[in-house]
């Protein structure tokens, strides 16, 4: 898997983005970071809608440990992080 940062808006937001093969996915963890909203939050509304964003393509998850317990993210495609940001609409940061 390969890591690639890219830059949006003058260069203002670096987004790191994984590379699967022909198919760069974004973590759950990095949208938690770029969003005033904690990863618990968007994990979550990942894991209560995941049946519509496979709809869309395959979901995938892994995990990180670094330190304590270790970590579940999901990896998800342009059109899978589309999907999220418009669930955002109805959520208020913790």
């Amino acid at each position: 898997m390969n890591r690639s940062v890219i830059n949006r808006q003058n260069s203002v937001t670096q987004i790191e983005l994984i590379n699967t093969g022909n198919n760069p996915r974004v973590s759950t963890l990095e949208i938690a970071k770029h969003t005033k909203l904690s990863h618990r939050v968007v994990i979550r509304l990942v894991r209560k809608y995941q049946t519509e964003f496979e709809e869309l393509e395959t979901l995938n998850f892994e995990s990180s440990k670094s330190g304590g317990l270790p970590t579940t993210y999901a990896l998800l495609t342009e059109q899978h992080t589309m999907f999220l940001y418009t669930l955002f609409r109805n959520i208020t940061p913790e």
